[in-house]
């Protein structure tokens, strides 16, 4: 198995995936003014993990920012970790050795958390470990999300995943139009295909998601024509 991407994660890429988003999403990426905000944002935060591959291991660090400066806080930070991509759950699949040091248990996929000061991070991205065999980076999902031409969600869409680590699965969107295959690899190639009965059917590949700034770009937003 080939080694997957570091996943080094920063405050400024979690700014850079957040705009990125928005624009994917057809919103106003620019920079909001903070005039009038002082004495109302937050003086202290705690900053995204940052996480390494090692072999069959995870090492993660993290900052505090504060008081004009940021220190690591990693030895100090309660770590730990979810078999849930966005919530919390329990997991045996791996375990915290050390501050900010995982190492796989009985296998699977997990979520990396820290706790310092008052604050709560989770690191951007998700991991897949299994004992023996090298980490896998993932993206938190993959998420679709089909439109109206005038950029309008679409609901009740059935998406459908074509080839892949996923091929075969299947989502329906919500009304939102929001769906999500959780723990998906990045950099690997996927092809989908949506339908809806008034609507064509399309079908979208893609070269896989990406890194952007050190976090993964995961929600892919899809035209979906109504039928003549």
């Amino acid at each position: 198995m080939s080694k997957p991407p570091v996943a080094k994660l920063t405050t400024r890429a979690a700014t850079i995936a957040l705009a990125a988003a928005l624009v994917a999403c057809g919103a106003d990426a620019t920079q909001p003014s903070t005039s009038g905000l002082a004495g109302h944002l937050p003086t202290t935060s705690l900053e995204s993990p940052r996480c390494q591959v090692e072999g069959p291991n995870v090492r993660c660090s993290v900052r505090y920012a504060g008081g004009g400066g940021a220190n690591d806080v990693t030895s100090l930070a309660a770590w730990s970790l979810s078999s849930a991509a966005f919530e919390n759950q329990p997991t045996t699949a791996a375990a915290v050795d050390a501050p900010g040091f995982i190492v796989p248990r009985d296998g699977g996929n997990i979520s990396i958390d820290a706790a310092y000061g008052g604050w709560h991070s989770r690191a951007y991205y998700r991991f897949a470990l299994a004992p023996g065999r090298d980490v896998i980076a993932l993206a938190p999902a993959l998420t679709v999300i089909p439109r109206e031409p005038d950029s309008r969600t679409i609901g009740d869409v059935m998406i459908e995943i074509l080839n892949g680590p996923y091929a075969g699965q299947t989502r329906t969107t919500l009304p939102s139009g929001y769906s999500a295959f959780e723990f998906y690899p990045v950099g690997v190639p996927f092809t989908v295909r949506l339908s809806k009965t008034g609507y064509q059917t399309v079908t979208q590949s893609y070269s896989g998601i990406a890194d952007v700034g050190g976090a993964p770009l995961y929600i892919f937003n899809i035209i979906l024509p109504r039928t003549p």
